[in-house]
Formats: C-alpha cells, sequence, structure tokens
C-alpha cells in the first residue's frame, strides 16, 4: 500500500466514487487534483489530511525521479 493505505487497481461506479472519502484525478500537470462534484453533485471532502498527504507524496516521488 501507499501511506499504509490498501491499494487495488479494479473497475468502479460512479455510485462507487460518490460515497468515496475523497476523489482524484491526476494529470502529467496536476498531482492528485481533488475533483470536487461529479456530475454537478458534491463528492468527497471526507479525508482533507490524507489527500495532502497523498499530494505531497506524488510530487515527491516526481521530484525525486527527475532530479529538481
Amino acid at each position: 500500500g501507499i501511506l499504509g493505505i490498501p491499494v487495488r487497481e479494479e473497475a468502479f461506479t460512479v455510485d462507487e466514487m460518490m460515497e468515496a472519502d475523497e476523489v482524484m484525478t491526476s494529470s502529467v500537470s496536476c498531482f492528485c487534483l481533488a475533483a470536487e462534484e461529479i456530475d454537478g453533485k458534491p463528492v468527497g471532502g471526507k479525508a482533507p489530511e490524507l489527500l495532502r498527504s497523498l499530494q505531497d507524496l506524488a510530487l515527491k516521488e516526481f521530484t525525486e525521479a527527475t532530479d529538481n
């Protein structure tokens, strides 16, 4: 796992996403960007400390990998 969080890569439904503590998306220009809504409905926001830890880890890994 990452930061003691079990990791699974599997398909999920929109309903499962709506129930998640946090919903994130990543791209080349944005690491672990929090999603605030899905289909116009609020989502996530239940574990901001966890989200911040994941964002910090993603940035650290990127920085180490690129020697910046």
